[in-house]
């Protein structure tokens, strides 16, 4: 044996954790070996535009460069691929996050580099003053020069909040007057709230105010605004304002997402005499040397989302950003934030990772920390706290209850309760000195008009999201039935009648019991008594969800049908059930279940195969009567009251209504009338027996008792099912 070797030990004697990590390596060879064809083929073209100029790289270098910038790209083909078909491990996705900050660290290493050899006599640009930067140096998209003449709301409810810091109360119930005044506006520096935390201003009562990082702003315009224009002059200038920016730009879809990237940032930047030379395009993203700054293009999925870090996210027309995929964008300014000085230059003061904020009080900057107050030792300026920003901006949407009303969401939770760390601008209103307020207001009344453009006009045109249809019941109407008294009981005495609506799999079951809650007859017999059913309670619901594994009938990831029949078989002797109608059009076991319980129970079991889409239409309108009236008590239970302000109606040609969930019941997120359909079914019983004890409603010939109208056609049961028409 030669020195310098060594004999490799047979696999019989080597230890467990060897064999354990050869075994790995093996693997990890095997898969990087077996790349998808075209892996490395981007990095390749980048790395010629990185090398194109590079003439001061020896031979060597540039071909060893080369070979690690592609092996690096391939091996980030590969783990992307894993990623996108939801095969990576944990690992897998470390790793890919590593690989793409190793390519970015020799991205900005040749691209100083070749600037700094290239125009070394050049001095930084001073983009302090924002707008006249962007004034002086960019276009906007149809080739005019940039301007914030008549667009006073960008400085205000844009650029102000994300260069800004808000103030905010620190008690509420010990504040002056002045500080309630300046509660919620925006102010430029961290420090113009020290002269409120003065001992002679604490020895008024007052406790002062905070300064709040912001971390997200939210921009909720109409179309054609200037979205996309002001937050592209707000990225530009940051390239050049502050050092070590790392901003990514997403929008909607990856054709639109180029075209706005070319027209908006990569064009505007290459045609000014002055940013042009300072800026190098390395296909989707934008690079500054002088300040290590970088912009990009990222593509709109969860792999693109979930790569590196940032200290700017900007998310265009969020209205088609999948919400799962804004989630995973949003952990990349996590670790994004520090203090640094104003003035953003290289050479003066910049640190990371040292921002400490209050705890219990949002995003508030702690003024006992010991950056707080320090000053640049290069400029002499005071410090001020940096933190990673998002911004999500979008146009009106059509609303369908579903997860993609994210952003509709997300403006309305902040409207409703303001954050001091956040900021959300939302107007239906023209606020584009280019747009003809004329036109605009002309197409929504004439093409508002046209039957099937309505709704798409009040979104597009009017800038207001919707939901198509209208609503079944106002949130007031629902709110005062609801009687926080009532539970689910165990048992009742009165007269109920109850929906069972079965699911074997995908959909909630529900079980509904609905009672007589109408007044007892007075004792001295001179008031009038009242009617029975003239007044209902729901004293029971009972909602089985097969997602939810420990629930006792739920088995295997579905509602087991035996347990199923069981619990009804419990359930019906501790109530006086007068009918209970069990929804059994679309499965055989469901149709069994019912012939074996009425073989048992008699006439008070009944389905629904004899209920048409009149039967259905008579539910809905006896429902939404008696919550009009006041005549029902509902619990109060989110789900129940989430479907009731869900229901949508909706009008055929002839104008008649049909009650259902706005959306495709198969969409992620949508909510859909579960329980409320059980209420409706129960009304319509209600109706029956009432309406029989006073002489009318009667049923077919052929129908069993209790089994509504003899119609053919089994309309009855869930919303937006097979033939509900």
């Amino acid at each position: 044996m030669t020195r310098g070797t060594a004999k490799r030990q047979p696999a019989s004697r080597q230890s467990p954790a060897s064999l354990r990590n050869l075994k790995r390596g093996h693997a990890r060879g095997e898969r990087l070996a077996h790349r998808p064809k075209g892996s490395g083929a981007a990095a390749q073209r980048e790395i010629r535009e990185l090398l194109a100029g590079a003439t001061g790289l020896t031979k060597a270098q540039r071909s060893a460069t080369a070979r690690q910038y592609v092996s690096l790209g391939a091996t980030a083909d590969l783990l992307r691929k894993l990623v996108e078909n939801g095969s990576a491990s944990a690992k897998d996705t470390l790793e890919l996050r590593r690989t793409e900050d190793r390519m970015a660290r020799v991205r900005a290493q040749l691209g100083a580099a070749l600037d700094a050899r290239e125009e070394p006599e050049r001095k930084p640009l001073d983009a302090s003053d924002r707008a006249a930067f962007c004034a002086k140096h960019l276009t906007v998209a149809d080739g005019g020069p940039f301007s914030l003449a008549g667009r006073e709301w960008v400085q205000r409810e844009f650029w102000g909040p994300l260069d800004g810091y808000r103030l905010w109360l620190v008690d509420t119930e010990h504040a002056c007057e002045e500080c309630r005044e300046r509660s919620g506006s925006i102010v430029p520096s961290v420090y113009e709230v020290d002269a409120t935390r003065s001992t002679k201003h604490a020895a008024s009562g007052c406790r002062g105010l905070n300064a709040h990082v912001i971390w997200l702003v939210a921009l909720h315009l109409k179309r054609q605004q200037g979205k996309t224009t002001n937050v592209a002059g707000y990225a530009v200038s940051q390239l050049f304002r502050q050092v070590r920016e790392a901003m990514k730009y997403v929008s909607g879809s990856e054709d639109q997402s180029e075209t706005l990237f070319r027209a908006n940032f990569r064009d505007p930047v290459a045609t000014s005499d002055e940013l042009g030379p300072r800026v190098r395009t390395l296909r989707n993203r934008l690079v500054v040397a002088e300040t290590e700054s970088e912009f990009a293009l990222v593509p709109t999925s969860l792999a693109g989302a979930t790569g590196g870090s940032s200290t700017l996210v900007i998310v265009d027309e969020a209205r088609d950003v999948p919400s799962e995929v804004f989630g995973a964008i949003v952990p990349q300014v996590y670790a994004r934030s520090g203090w640094r000085c104003p003035s953003g230059r290289i050479g003066h003061a910049w640190t990371s990772g040292d921002l400490a904020l209050l705890e219990g009080a949002g995003a508030a900057v702690d003024p006992a920390q010991p950056r707080y107050g320090t000053k640049c030792p290069t400029c002499g300026l005071r410090l001020e706290p940096w933190i990673g920003k998002v911004v999500p901006m979008s146009s009106a949407q059509e609303l369908d209850g579903s997860d993609a009303d994210w952003f509709h969401n997300l403006c309305e939770l902040l409207e409703e309760e303001p954050q001091p760390d956040c900021h959300v601008y939302r107007t239906a209103q023209v606020i584009n000195p280019k747009v003809q307020r004329q036109i605009v207001s002309r197409s929504e009344e004439v093409l508002g008009r046209v039957a099937g453009l309505g709704d798409a006009m009040a979104i597009e045109a009017g800038g207001v999201s919707k939901r198509k249809g209208v609503p079944f019941l106002a949130a007031s109407d629902i709110t005062a039935c609801i009687d926080s008294r009532l539970t689910n009981r165990a048992s009742g005495e009165r007269p109920a009648v109850g929906f069972l609506d079965p699911s074997d799999t995908g959909d909630v079951a529900s079980l509904v019991i609905v009672e007589d809650d109408s007044a007892p007859p007075p004792e001295d017999g001179d008031a009038a008594a009242e009617q029975p059913w003239a007044r209902i309670a729901v004293t029971r619901i009972d909602a089985f969800d097969p997602k939810r594994r420990n629930h006792p009938i739920v088995a295997e990831g579905r509602v087991d049908d035996k347990l199923l029949e069981a619990y009804v078989e419990e359930t019906i002797p501790l109530f006086k059930i007068l009918r209970l109608r069990i929804d059994d059009r679309h499965a055989p076991w469901v149709r069994n279940m019912v012939a074996r319980l009425t073989k048992k129970y008699g006439r008070m079991i009944v389905g629904c195969t004899q209920l048409t889409t009149e039967d259905r239409r008579l539910a809905y309108n006896e429902t939404e009567r008696r919550f009009l009236h006041r005549l029902v008590r509902i619990p109060d239970r989110a789900d129940l009251r989430q479907e009731l302000l869900g229901a949508r109606k909706f009008f055929d040609i002839e104008n008649r209504i049909d009650v259902r969930e706005q959306g495709d019941r198969k969409k992620k997120g949508v909510r859909h009338l579960d329980i409320a359909e059980a209420l409706a079914g129960c009304c319509y019983d209600v109706h029956d027996l009432a309406s029989k004890r006073r002489g009318g409603f009667r049923t077919g010939g052929g129908a069993p008792a209790g089994g509504g109208f003899n119609r053919p056609r089994s309309i009855f049961g869930r919303l937006g099912g097979p033939g509900s028409y």
